[in-house]
């Protein structure tokens, strides 16, 4: 049997190893909205565990330029970019940490940091992506129903206008 101190060396080398992956999520969590982060989460959850599998599932959900913005911190700004090493550390998280992957990636970029309660800040940044993913996809389907009311009407007024047309 491993001895519980062995036990607790190898956890911390994982998250070592892992140490870019956890920044990287918490750096977008604590200076984005993490909607990206949300969505890959259900992605995950809902099984799709390749980056493959998971982008397409994010750019279904985004679309591809809310999928594809990336947070410059030097210029404090979201930024297309590459979202592929994102994708890889979602998943990575995900068999490190289990389903609390983000809650936990964000709790040890707080701690790294020296921010106060880190747990506390951990849990209101997965709450704010998550409820920004929750208004990201009430605006989506506020816009297809406009869209589809307006193509309603515009069908209407084709066939009123070529009504005995034939």
């Amino acid at each position: 049997m491993e001895s519980e101190a062995k036990k607790a060396a190898n956890v911390m080398d994982l998250v070592a190893a892992n140490e870019k992956h956890w920044k990287l999520v918490g750096i977008e969590l604590a200076l984005t909205s993490g909607v990206r982060a949300a969505c890959a989460h259900v992605g995950i959850m809902q099984g799709k565990g390749s980056p493959k599998a998971l982008r397409e599932f994010c750019v279904d959900e985004l679309g591809e330029d809310t999928f594809g913005l990336v947070y410059d911190v030097s210029e404090r700004e979201e930024l297309p970019g590459d979202a592929g090493k994102h994708l890889r550390a979602y998943i990575a998280l995900e068999a490190l940490f289990g389903k609390d992957w983000m809650r936990r990636a964000a709790e040890a970029y707080f701690t790294e940091r020296g921010w106060g309660q880190p747990a506390q800040r951990a849990e209101s940044a997965v709450t704010k992506a998550t409820q920004a993913l929750q208004e990201f996809r009430r605006r989506e389907q506020d816009t297809v129903t406009r869209w589809l009311k307006r193509e309603a009407r515009y069908q209407a007024a084709l066939a009123q206008a070529f009504r005995g047309v034939a």
